[in-house]
């Protein structure tokens, strides 16, 4: 890999990680790749990858393997476009101990991958990373290509809430809904009235379980049925999160609920998790299915 700058230079060892079902980053946990094996070098390893502020983090971890205590390699990491082209590249020589991780906190910007450009980035909601190793100073007989594919487990959620008598709704007072999501994980929602200064506010809560991450667009309609109130919020971690949706005097009674009926139009996008992963396949597998 010497002339690694070079993007049709073969790396004797590349892996390609696939992760699908990706319209956004909702995973409470860091997402880790199928461990690969690159036999040549006798090592395990992994990547991760998650977000913390504004930024995509990607860390590449050494197993515990039973391989040589210290490998010098020279590594690189990169985000591939829909044709398969770095789009965002970290390379360098790197020395790993057993156990050791290399860690890049500010791989990429959320906003840069996801919306910015997320036509170049994403390919059918599929994000894919790839990993280049090469041993430093030492030649080899031939290069190894290994495919793995992680599926994340999220869902799309809607659906109209319908809250009755709200203008009978005093502070203190709570409606309910309870959404499922998948059979192991729900959210519970709860719209309630809060009184500051005098000024009383519309809040809705959302509970879940730690394991859940997700994104939500609250809009209050009108009697026809349009949008006029959105509110977008992102968990952040708590269990229970308070939405803010608006103060109770704005709503005028004739155009929001004229039968007594406020209408709220709940859009979610939920990560559970994974769902599978696991390796797809090998140029030439591990000898054995090898481990070291």
């Amino acid at each position: 890999m010497a002339n690694n700058d070079e993007e049709n230079t073969l790396a004797p060892f590349t892996y390609f990680w696939a992760i699908e079902n990706c319209p956004e980053f909702l995973s409470s946990t860091y997402i880790v790749s199928p461990v690969f094996i690159v036999e040549d070098i006798q090592s395990e390893w992994c990547l991760k990858t998650g977000t913390e502020g504004l930024f995509i983090l990607c860390f590449i971890e050494r197993q515990r393997d039973s391989g040589p205590e210290m490998i010098e390699i020279y590594l690189e990491l990169s985000l591939l476009d829909t044709y398969g082209h770095p789009l965002i590249k970290v390379s360098l020589p790197y020395s790993f101990m057993k156990g050791d991780i290399f860690e890049r906190r500010t791989f990429a910007r959320i906003n840069d991958v996801f919306l910015w450009r997320r036509k170049n980035f994403l390919s059918y909601d599929t994000l894919t990373f790839r990993c280049r190793i090469a041993k430093v100073n030492v030649s080899v007989s031939r290069r190894n290509v290994c495919y793995a594919r992680t599926r994340l487990d999220v869902h799309r959620k809607s659906f109209i809430w319908l809250i009755r008598q709200f203008n009978s709704l005093r502070v203190g007072d709570k409606v309910s809904y309870h959404l499922v999501v998948t059979e192991g994980e729900s959210l519970l929602l709860a719209l309630t009235l809060t009184e500051s200064y005098g000024v009383e506010k519309v809040h809705i809560t959302i509970e879940t379980s730690p394991r859940v991450k997700f994104k939500v667009r609250i809009s209050i309609l009108d009697f026809l049925g349009k949008r006029h109130i959105t509110v977008n919020h992102v968990r952040v971690g708590r269990m229970i999160d308070t939405v803010h949706l608006t103060e109770k005097r704005v709503l005028d009674r004739v155009r929001y609920f004229p039968f007594n009926i406020l209408t709220l139009r709940c859009e979610f996008l939920v990560g559970c998790g994974v769902k599978r992963s696991g390796i797809e396949g090998y140029t030439y597998p591990p000898s054995g299915g090898g481990s070291y």
